[in-house]
């Protein structure tokens, strides 16, 4: 009963801090990146202004925060209760595979192909080495 409790803590807080990136996201395109004239770019930051940038940067802390954890519990094991309640509860609920999916299939239903492509790459690469570095991080700590 408390591993399922830790998960749901740790999933609360998670996904609340998701919302946080997602609106701090927004703020900061709305507030440094405003285009005056419709052009190529002025289009790119509006598509991720609704769309990717919150998802591509939680997911990259995610996968590092997950990393971290697992090698810091790989070289000195703490309470199951604790690791599940920041990797399954807290890294579960700030990431978010199906929101990378739907925007990835939204982004090439619309045309976007280039930019969905390379979110789609760019997301699978620099995740993956951040969970690296993650784990590199907590080896060497």
């Amino acid at each position: 009963m408390l591993n399922i409790f830790a998960v749901f803590l740790g999933g609360g807080f998670g996904c609340v801090i998701r919302y946080l990136v997602s609106l701090f996201a927004k703020f900061i395109l709305n507030t440094f990146f405003i285009c005056p004239q419709e052009n190529f770019v002025h289009n790119m930051f509006s598509i991720l202004l609704k769309t990717v940038l919150a998802t591509f940067v939680v997911n990259i802390v995610g996968s590092f925060i997950i990393g971290f954890i697992f090698g810091l519990y790989l070289k000195r094991p703490f309470s199951n209760s604790l690791k599940l309640a920041l990797t399954t509860g807290f890294c579960g609920g700030l990431t978010t595979f199906s929101t990378f999916s739907y925007e990835s299939y939204e982004l090439l239903k619309n045309g976007s192909y280039i930019l969905g492509i390379s979110y789609i790459i760019l997301s699978f690469i620099v995740c993956i080495i951040f969970a690296g570095l993650g784990v590199y991080l907590a080896e060497h700590v």
